[in-house]
């Protein structure tokens, strides 16, 4: 399911994953509440997001939280194809959850060139992909990494490999998600930021209406 979010004038575009649907499969919303990301009033050494790359204007993470955090649902089932962008010289979004041993592409929307790798990652070996093609990756191992490129510098992105992954969000600029098709059952939400993890709470998908778990805490300390 491809999705296209505008934050400000820059469309991020990029697919979002849930369970296969089926005849009792729920949407599950709910909100972020965030603290403790960083702003463009920050003092000190600035981050790669409030800095000009060439194509796309600065912003603080505050504007943009659906590219900085990802929401994700873990437990028993197997997730859709998981599919993710290279836009404005930036990975949309720039924290991707793959499920280990499954399949999931990056394009590259860009008129340039990139040359994506994890460092340590099995299957993310840093290879070039030029403009318009399509990328498949597979990551073996369970863990967790940061994501560079060797012909942009100021790229930046985490891998997280998670063996039971069932379902990615979609979540918005200002922090709403969405599950388009949840099977019902017992899952736990997993945020994370960076290559850090930092919220979780259980889910429990009754079905067949929609879930809104309302409101969930994330707390980003200095250390994240």
């Amino acid at each position: 399911m491809r999705r296209r979010i505008w934050v400000g004038a820059v469309a991020l575009t990029f697919a979002v994953g849930g369970l296969a649907a089926s005849a009792s499969a729920t949407p599950v919303r709910g909100a972020l509440d965030v603290s403790g990301l960083p702003s463009a009033e920050t003092k000190g050494p600035t981050g790669y997001w409030l800095e000009w790359n060439g194509a796309v204007l600065p912003r603080s993470p505050r504007e943009e939280l659906g590219r900085h955090l990802a929401v994700v649902l873990v437990g028993e089932g197997e997730p859709a194809p998981l599919k993710y962008e290279l836009r404005g010289g930036i990975l949309n979004p720039e924290v991707v959850v793959v499920r280990a041993k499954s399949a999931f592409t990056i394009e590259n929307t860009d008129v340039f060139a990139h040359q994506l790798g994890a460092e340590g990652a099995a299957g993310f070996e840093s290879i070039g992909t030029s403009p318009g093609q399509t990328r498949t990756i597979t990551i073996p191992a369970a863990g967790h990494w940061e994501v560079r490129d060797k012909l942009r510098p100021t790229l930046r992105g985490w891998v997280h490999s998670i063996a039971d992954l069932v379902a990615v969000a979609e979540v918005d600029a200002r922090g709403r998600f969405s599950f388009g098709n949840v099977t019902p059952g017992s899952y736990t939400l997993v945020v994370y930021f960076r290559d850090k993890e930092v919220a979780r709470q259980a889910v429990n998908v009754a079905g067949p209406r929609e879930l809104n778990v309302g409101s969930v805490q994330v707390r980003i300390s200095a250390a994240n």
